[in-house]
């Protein structure tokens, strides 16, 4: 019986000591990673902007098209994480597009912004996120055990693999988690 007592006093200082640790991390995070690709900007946003193809090369259950929010594209894609909506914000082919989380009381939230380099092999495409997680706890695991990183370098190693190409994204700015 007592090793239950200290199981259960374990798991709850466990908990508040990361809850504590998650109401000292900021809420709001940038985080930045790229991946060099043989194909030019256009091939590159031409992919990444046709979301109802997403579903293709992209590891999800579902994906798709919502009306247009204010004249702009607008989707749901449910994946192991479940269900997220999506709205363009700014497009500037081919070498520039932002999009954002939407939704309300979401635990987490933000902004990807997709930028795509001319190089004379291909491209650099980098994605930063500017994101912010409102949960103390998952805030405290993102920061401390998972990183900032680790949504969008998976997402572009799966670009990479539709092209054909085996990379490893690399976190492309200085701020990050400092």
């Amino acid at each position: 019986m007592k090793w239950i007592v200290r199981v259960v006093v374990f798991v709850l200082v466990a908990v508040g000591a990361l809850a504590v640790v998650g109401s000292l991390t900021p809420v709001g995070h940038h985080a930045a990673s790229s991946i060099e690709l043989d194909q030019p900007p256009q091939v590159v946003f031409d992919l990444l902007t046709d979301f109802e193809r997403h579903g293709e090369w992209r590891d999800l259950e579902s994906l798709y098209r919502l009306p247009d929010l204010d004249g702009l594209p607008y989707w749901r894609e449910t994946g192991r994480r479940g269900a997220m909506d999506f709205v363009v914000e700014e497009q500037r082919p081919p070498h520039h597009f932002v999009t954002r989380i939407v939704g309300e009381d979401l635990p987490f939230g933000g902004r990807w912004i997709y930028d795509i380099d001319a190089r004379p092999e291909g491209s650099v495409l980098t994605i930063s996120e500017d994101g912010e997680i409102e949960h103390v706890i998952f805030r405290a695991l993102s920061h401390y055990v998972f990183g900032y990183h680790a949504t969008q370098q998976g997402y572009l190693r799966e670009v990479a693999a539709h092209f054909g190409q085996t990379v490893e994204p690399v976190e492309a700015d200085p701020r990050i988690d400092g």
